[in-house]
């Protein structure tokens, strides 16, 4: 059976390879929490978030195990003259093009060498946070990872 680190880190590498590279809408993918993106935009970041454990048999327990998925795209950058160098429309138009890839990337790996399953733990939600000084739309999405 596999552990939760385990779990995140194959997840983050999917992550990584579906989401990052020269055709991909994200910049970075984190398979832990970060507290200062300096500057970057749009980011992915993975977190563990819990674990059940049912014993099934004899033999041991069957675990699921739970991950904070945050999407982080800078929202509202201006130069220092006022100028707008990124929207409000852009950060929204991209927060939704990378949920979309995720739920691809979801419904292509249901299994992995690591799990058995993977779902949306739960509806997906969206504010503006501060990270390093700078506001970001922020979506986070609970994430559900059966290993039996």
């Amino acid at each position: 059976m596999s552990d939760r680190a385990e779990v995140r880190t194959e997840f983050a590498a999917l992550l990584t390879a579906g989401l990052t590279g020269p055709n991909g809408p994200a910049q970075a993918v984190y398979r832990y929490r970060v507290g200062d993106f300096a500057g970057q935009t749009p980011v992915v970041v993975l977190g563990s978030a819990g674990s059940e454990r049912k014993r099934m048999s004899f033999k041991g327990h069957h675990a699921a195990y739970w991950l904070d998925l945050f999407v982080f795209v800078l929202y509202n950058l201006k130069d220092p003259a006022g100028a707008v160098l990124w929207s409000e429309q852009q950060a929204e138009d991209q927060l939704d093009q990378i949920e979309q890839l995720i739920g691809l990337l979801l419904d292509g790996n249901q299994t992995g060498a690591s799990w058995k399953a993977i779902d949306y733990d739960g509806r997906s939600q969206i504010d503006i946070v501060p990270e390093g000084g700078l506001p970001y739309l922020r979506e986070f999405i609970p994430m559900r990872f059966a290993t039996f």
